[in-house]
């Protein structure tokens, strides 16, 4: 559904005939997304001759999507130190984010990929969904919300996996497979703190993954970034490799994230994310649940990850549930044309 919907985007661009074309950059490309993320696009151009002035070129495009009925609704976000078009699929109700051509958005995805080649992808693809959901149901995964977006939490997780999970006696986990996760994160041994060692996740799961305990690195994960990583004095770069540094002198607000772009050293990803303690505080908080489920060894009518993942889903469902059904519809109208 989604890559159809790419598909079907790149060609109504390549339509108006503008010597521009568009790629999907970022969790899309990644895989690193949840079943009701936006789709993130970039508007380049074959030929920089012949690219309009600077700011109006969505402005055009906006007009020209809008004319084409490809879409249900369309929000110029113009103004922004990232302009962006919002455009809500008609069909699948899912929606894009086209911005103009951006060099940092291809590179950035370059470095992800790159790191997503590693041997513990699997790894960090599970720990980005699954926190990710966590950050998402307490509005705490977008820049707008002062949260951690998704490119920041991947860099947060890489770097935990890099430089903590070496000494949190959880290597045994570097096979966990996200393709089990469903099975796995319904099935999550909290029988042990992270630790100890690992223990079975399901039996219908690959051999690869029945070793590996999910929980005790998530336990793991919170405790890290909601107890032990220094906030005030401390900072995260990744080149040449990821390494701790002692932080800039030069915040005001002390206890802001400092973790280099790998995309761009000049930058500091999490200047931005002002809510930073709010998260801080729900890691913490969640560490605490989980542990203390973990000692107690108690069953939860929740599920043990409904304890902190737990919420209104109703919305999620709704959005899911009703791309699905105009997306089901659609094939069936091009299948009796």
């Amino acid at each position: 559904m989604r890559r159809d919907l790419v598909v079907r985007f790149t060609a109504l661009i390549a339509s108006f005939n503008s010597g521009a074309t568009v790629r999907p950059v970022g969790s899309c490309v990644t895989g690193l997304y949840l079943p009701t993320s936006d789709i993130d696009m970039v508007l380049t151009f074959n030929n920089q001759s012949k690219r309009p002035y600077l700011g109006t070129t969505l402005a055009s495009f906006e007009r020209k999507i809008r004319v084409s009925g490809f879409s249900s609704q369309i929000i110029s976000v113009l103004h922004a130190s990232v302009p962006l078009l919002r455009i809500t699929d008609a069909i699948t109700g899912i929606d894009i984010d086209l911005t103009e051509s951006d060099s940092h958005a291809f590179e950035a995805t370059r470095q992800v990929t790159k790191w997503m080649t590693a041997t513990d992808a699997q790894l960090v693809k599970t720990l980005v969904l699954v926190v990710k959901l966590f950050l998402s149901i307490r509005r705490c995964g977008t820049t707008y919300t002062g949260g951690v977006n998704s490119y920041l939490l991947v860099w947060m997780v890489i770097a935990w996996v890099k430089l903590d999970m070496p000494t949190a006696q959880v290597r045994n986990v570097v096979n966990g497979g996200a393709d089990a996760l469903a099975q796995a994160m319904g099935a999550l041994s909290m029988n042990t703190t992270a630790g100890s060692a690992a223990t079975p996740v399901s039996a219908g799961v690959q051999s690869s993954v029945t070793q590996v305990d999910l929980g005790a690195v998530l336990i793991a994960f919170f405790k890290f970034w909601g107890s032990n990583f220094d906030y005030r004095y401390k900072g995260i770069t990744f080149s040449p490799r990821p390494s701790y540094r002692n932080k800039p002198m030069n915040y005001q607000q002390t206890y802001l994230l400092s973790i280099c772009d790998p995309a761009n050293a000049a930058v500091d990803m999490g200047a931005k994310a002002y809510a930073i303690k709010h998260v801080k505080a729900s890691f913490k908080e969640a560490y605490l649940i989980l542990n203390r489920m973990a000692d107690e060894k108690k069953e939860n009518p929740k599920g043990t990850l409904g304890t902190v993942l737990g919420g209104n889903f109703s919305r999620f469902i709704e959005k899911r549930r009703m791309s699905l059904s105009m997306y089901t519809a659609k094939q069936k109208k091009v299948r009796l044309v």
